[in-house]
This record gives structure tokens, sequence and C-alpha cells, in this order.
């Protein structure tokens, strides 16, 4: 497939999901906090992006229904 094409280094907002304070240890307990980050688009293609910026490799984000979410708010992971 052919890679999108941007303009390198685009900015954009990611919405990142961080441990809460005080979560409990086990995966299906733990409470996540929603955060923003600033992160720049260096590459696309049809289903990956690689970016540089306020977010590590192991960081979870949100790619779907994003205008559900409140910044701060407190969550918990479906599906595991």
């Amino acid at each position: 497939m052919k890679a999108k094409k941007l303009a390198l280094f685009s900015t954009i907002l990611c919405y990142a999901v961080t441990q809460a304070e005080n979560s409990p240890k086990n995966l299906r307990l733990k409470s996540y906090r929603i955060e923003r980050r600033n992160v720049e688009v260096v590459y696309t293609d049809s289903d990956r992006v690689l970016v540089q910026g306020a977010i590590e490799s192991d960081d979870m984000v949100i790619v779907d229904g994003i205008q559900q979410i409140v910044l701060g708010e407190i969550v918990h992971l479906a599906g595991f």
C-alpha cells in the first residue's frame, strides 16, 4: 500500500492513559487517568504511525472514541 504523505513533523494531540495513583496491582482492577500529549508525526503508512514527542514506547494511547473522553478522567481498561 502507498504511504500517506503528511508534512513531516506535523504536531497533533494524542491521548494517553497512565496508571492512577493508589491503583491496585491487578491489571483488571487498575485505574488509569487520561492525559493529553503533544506528538509530532514523522511517518505514516496504512496501519502504523511513527511519532516523536511526549510519549514513551510502552505508553497506551486512545485510538478510537476520543470525542467521548474527558481529560483527567479515571478509567478502567475493557477486555483485559
